[in-house]
């Protein structure tokens, strides 16, 4: 038996519902985007705070050898249309927006002073730099004095000339350095007043900086609460119009706002926490520079004093000296008997006149010796400090002073090469990234328990009601499509 075709009456037009028509296929295809986008946001990973602190540039104390470059804005993730916010949410968004503008230009306004203070801090330290090795000349001339007059007055003394060449080595060596110490405080302490501006800026400007701490916590929020809005503005004349046919319809119409219901006080709840972060952190950078060494040193000038500029020098004096000592002893030890006059190198040095006569000898194939004399005249007044005195007596005084003279213009270059000004940066922002990452991560932390419970459960809740909520809302508009006029 044939079972005859069953054709269901059309459901007709319902003139009257009021407002003006609607486009189904539109809403349809603003829904599909919405709910990709709510799914997204719901689904991204929790934010975390990762304030930055101001830093030195590579080259502000000298060329770091790279090839400049331009920072690259870090990339946010997939990129998705600026959902229309609602009146509520724009006005905290332009609250949020306007604290972490407020907090990128008050961190270009610092990176922009430290780079004015660099190139400052850089022709401070290089005209520091020709004033020590300027000195350092003056320092080797004195040491040379010295030397004589401590020769003189050990011709004077059998007794003084056993302990003076002694003094001497060790007066040379605490001379040398004292132009060493001066090279070294003046590019360091130059130094020191850039680093500690850093710190100080940064403690400074913390509190801006930290206001946009809930800019990054609330962003992701603030997105999904947008989507959320716009959707229901995009869907609204829909659901009205099936409010009002959802007899006819014989299908649930949802409500929006249930996808809100979850987020409840999130907002409250996320500011409360981040505002006591924000109050505890300049507390906990002081606490951090205070407790370890690199922080005291980049605060405390007293300890970088100690630390950076006497340690050092001082146990380059302390090493100079053995050198001097230890130089002192071999010229006693390898020493040929005093004499008026020693044959030295092929020749003679007299030293009876205001003169220094060099009596250089030649021997000929005939075996006959020849000489031929040079003389160099002595600076006025030397003349009476060295008459009468030998080589033997002269050498375990100018032997270790021409020695430290050496060392040290030797010890400065190295100084200078292991000082340099890149290694010095690279060391300084080491420290500073160290200290932001403590710092982002004591902040991440205070805020863990309620940043999990907003963007791990409530976010969580808020994909289960939309997987609730777009099917219904995707059958009410395949519902409304068949309705016609509508």
């Amino acid at each position: 038996m044939d079972i005859p075709d069953v054709n269901l009456p059309d459901i007709p037009a319902v003139p009257g519902l009021g407002g003006s028509s609607i486009d189904v296929k539109d809403l349809q295809t603003k829904l599909d985007e919405a709910e990709k986008a709510i799914i997204e946001i719901t689904q991204g990973a929790i934010p975390k705070v990762d304030i930055p602190f101001p830093k030195l540039p590579e080259d502000a104390l000298g060329p770091s050898g790279r090839a400049p470059y331009a920072q690259l804005a870090q990339s946010d993730g997939v990129k998705r249309a600026k959902a229309k916010a609602s009146a509520k949410a724009s006005a905290k968004r332009k609250a949020a927006e306007a604290k972490a503008k407020e907090a990128a230009e008050a961190k270009q306004k610092a990176e922009e002073e430290l780079r004015d203070q660099a190139a400052q801090t850089q022709a401070q330290v290089t005209a520091a730099a020709k004033t020590a090795f300027a000195s350092m000349g003056v320092v080797s001339l004195i040491s040379v004095a010295i030397a004589a007059g401590m020769a003189a007055a050990a011709s004077a003394s059998a007794a003084a000339a056993m302990y003076l060449p002694y003094l001497n080595a060790v007066l040379s060596a605490i001379t040398q350095n004292l132009g060493i110490y001066k090279s070294h405080k003046a590019k360091f302490e130059n130094i020191f007043e850039l680093i500690n501006s850093v710190i100080t800026k940064a403690k400074d400007k913390v509190t801006t900086i930290l206001d946009a701490t809930d800019d990054m916590i609330l962003a992701p929020l603030n997105e999904l609460n947008d989507q959320i809005d716009q959707m229901e503005d995009d869907q609204k004349p829909a659901l009205d119009k099936a409010k009002m046919l959802q007899s006819t319809l014989g299908v649930d119409v949802p409500e929006p706002s249930d996808l809100r219901k979850p987020l409840d006080g999130a907002e409250d709840m996320i500011e409360g926490f981040v505002d006591k972060a924000k109050k505890m952190v300049p507390g906990f950078l002081d606490e951090i520079l205070g407790k370890t060494l690199p922080g005291q040193l980049i605060t405390d000038k007293s300890k970088y004093n100690l630390y950076v500029i006497m340690l050092p020098v001082g146990s380059l004096v302390l090493f100079n000296i053995l050198i001097a000592v230890a130089t002192v002893y071999i010229c006693a030890t390898s020493a040929a008997t005093p004499a008026e006059t020693r044959r030295l190198s092929g020749g003679f040095l007299s030293a009876n006149t205001q003169d220094f006569t060099i009596l250089a000898a030649h021997s000929h194939s005939s075996g006959e010796d020849t000489h031929s004399s040079k003389t160099m005249t002595l600076p006025a007044g030397m003349d009476k400090m060295v008459a009468g005195l030998s080589m033997d007596t002269v050498m375990p005084y100018m032997k270790p002073t021409l020695v430290q003279i050496l060392l040290s213009l030797v010890q400065v270059v190295l100084m200078m090469i292991a000082s340099q000004g890149p290694r010095i940066v690279k060391l300084f922002n080491g420290i500073i990234s160290d200290l932001q990452k403590k710092m982002n991560d004591k902040v991440n932390n205070d805020i863990k328990e309620v940043v999990d419970k907003v963007f791990g459960d409530a976010f969580k809740s808020v994909k289960e009601q939309a997987d609730d909520f777009f099917p219904k809302i995707k059958k009410v508009l395949d519902a409304l499509s068949k309705v016609p006029g509508i």
